[in-house]
């Protein structure tokens, strides 16, 4: 009877404090301080003197932001995600004029996602006094960082021993090598050429982990020997890489020659049917050369006209076949060939399959696998997440192989699609869709949308009956395709506005009049970001001004796209109005509080 008393009265804060700040490890910082700390007094002292926050502030609302920055001791910080990405934009600028990160004295971890060379320059300035152990940084596309930055970088992981660093869109330039990294190194290249992919171990001799994409031929371009490029790659654990054939040549040799390999990723695109790629030895040459791979992942994409596909897809199956793939591995591997829209043959291994998927080949495919496993279709339908559709091919491949719709969902958990829908609209097409797709589960959507001159009426009425069905979106991209290169802007703000449900939170879309851009900032309630795509002379001071006037706090981003000559505006917005005084004078009195609103 006690014992039963006794679990009735049981609390959270009857816990000892320490057994709190064990829990808190695993709650997300917006949890701990907008939640947990409101509950009652004890917890709200509790989570003051929490020491090891893990702040990420990806994909947070400008309202919680502003809640958050006065909340916390940056003494007691361990981690710290930012990112300028368009759902946040300018986070970063705006994080580093709330605080002096000099007080971050126990940061361990910083992440920061689409930055500036320049705003990275300042923020590196500042942080060598941290004990920081990991580093990780993706600059935006448009941005190439400078010499001054890089010496900054090697200067931060000298002063704090950083254990581990990793970067996104680094094109390596050759003014780099007066110095190295002596750091693990995870290194992410967007475009690259072959010199610079033998500079690395120079920059990085303790390279770990390599992605690679965009290789750069140069025929002027000597490639170095096979016995030197052991040596190079000789920390490397994990690779992975997406080419086309021609080019594969020219790295295999440099790429497959690191025996402390333990991951590879290939995808190889383009290849001939008499290409070497298929007749490489790999069993050969992984016991050889990668004794230490536990783990690869392939995909070969084979253009392939006039073959009989079973016998050519068993020709390819037949090298796996062994034991060293089908029992010492189990590395089972799969061939699908695809008459739909072009004849192609895709060798893969079975764990790439949710990469291969593309909609509406699959019902059409022949396929063959040496797995010994039967592959369940429902089940790897339901794993795939993102999408990408051709309305119209479709509509059309149902149409014209009369194929019955499924029952239930063909794929049941997509949350993030590409929809393009260019030309005509067909009357059953969201119909169709409909039985595809579960549209009530997409949480972002990317709408291409092709404007023919007399069918707007028809396709915006079908847009907004297929947006009504995606209850839970939160993301929406519009793009307005011009079918031909004379057309003319030919659909109206008042339309384009009509597509936009009210409840969307971040909002990428074309430019607008200025009454239709400030109708977004008023009439969209729920909206925490927007993007107003290819803008060179977009009106922000008209927007400051009016936001000022409905005393809503934002702060905002200028993009620019080089290679497409672009000019994006990127708004984070709050929901509500301005703090009040009281909350003001409260958070002036709080010793935690480094505000900018």
């Amino acid at each position: 009877m006690l014992e039963i008393s006794a679990r009735k009265h049981l609390s959270l804060i009857t816990l000892p404090t320490e057994i709190l700040h064990h829990i808190f490890d695993s709650i997300d910082c917006q949890t701990i301080l907008l939640s947990i700390r409101q509950v009652c007094s004890t917890l709200c002292n509790v989570t003051n003197t929490y020491e090891r926050y893990q702040l990420d502030f990806r994909s947070i609302s400008l309202d919680n932001y502003r809640c958050l920055i006065s909340r916390f001791d940056p003494g007691y910080v361990h981690s710290i995600v930012l990112s300028n990405d368009f759902k946040t934009p300018n986070q970063i600028q705006l994080f580093l004029s709330n605080f002096n990160t000099q007080k971050f004295v126990q940061l361990r971890s910083l992440t920061l996602l689409e930055i500036e060379d320049e705003t990275l320059a300042q923020l590196l300035q500042t942080i060598l006094h941290c004990s920081l152990k990991f580093l990780s940084i993706k600059w935006t596309p448009s941005s190439t960082p400078r010499y001054q930055t890089l010496t900054l970088i090697s200067t931060v992981v000298t002063h704090n021993s950083l254990s581990k660093l990793s970067m996104h869109h680094y094109p390596v330039d050759t003014i780099c090598k007066q110095f190295s990294i002596q750091c693990k190194v995870h290194l992410t290249l967007s475009e690259y050429t072959y010199s610079q992919l033998c500079e690395l171990p120079l920059l990085f001799p303790y390279l770990e982990e390599l992605k690679l994409d965009r290789y750069s031929a140069r025929p002027d371009e000597q490639l170095i020997l096979q016995s030197q490029l052991t040596l190079i790659f000789q920390y490397l654990t994990s690779l992975t890489l997406r080419i086309d054939d021609s080019q594969w040549k020219q790295l295999r040799e440099a790429l497959l020659t690191t025996p402390s390999l333990l991951q590879l990723s290939l995808q190889v695109f383009g290849i001939l049917p008499n290409s070497d790629t298929l007749q490489c030895p790999w069993e050969e040459l992984i016991q050889t050369n990668l004794p230490r791979l536990t783990q690869i992942d392939f995909l070969f994409v084979i253009l392939s006209e006039n073959i009989d596909p079973n016998e050519y897809i068993e020709s390819l199956l037949l090298p796996f076949r062994t034991p060293f793939w089908t029992e010492v591995k189990r590395w089972f591997v799969t061939g699908d060939f695809y008459s739909f829209p072009r004849e192609a043959v895709r060798l893969y291994t079975v764990s790439f399959h949710n990469d291969l998927f593309q909609y509406p080949q699959w019902f059409s495919r022949v396929w063959q696998s040496i797995s010994p496993i039967p592959i369940n279709d429902t089940e790897i339908m339901s794993r795939i997440h993102s999408l990408t559709l051709n309305m119209n091919q479709v509509v059309n491949y149902f149409e014209s192989y009369q194929i019955d719709l499924p029952d239930g969902y063909l794929l049941p958990n997509v949350t993030e699609l590409q929809l393009t829908e260019r030309h005509q609209w067909l009357p059953n097409s969201i119909e169709i869709l409909s039985k595809v797709i579960n549209l009530t589960r997409i949480n972002d959507l990317l709408l291409t949308i092709g404007i023919d001159r007399g069918s707007t009426s028809f396709k915006i009425t079908n847009l907004i009956r297929l947006l009504e069905r995606t209850i839970n979106l939160r993301s929406l991209d519009i793009d307005i395709s011009r079918n031909y290169p004379n057309d003319v802007w030919i659909i109206a703000e008042s339309d384009l506005f009509s597509l936009i449900p009210h409840s969307i939170q971040h909002l990428q879309i074309p430019p607008l009049i200025n009454e239709f851009v400030k109708k977004i900032l008023t009439e969209l309630s729920r909206l925490q970001s927007v993007t107003f795509k290819d803008w060179t002379n977009f009106p922000i001071e008209m927007v400051s001004d009016y936001l000022g006037s409905l005393n809503k706090p934002f702060t905002y981003q200028k993009r620019n796209h080089h290679e497409s000559y672009r000019t994006d505006w990127q708004l984070w917005l709050s929901t509500r109005r301005k703090i009040s005084s009281e909350i003001l004078s409260h958070l002036s009195n709080n010793k935690y509080s480094n505000r900018l609103f």
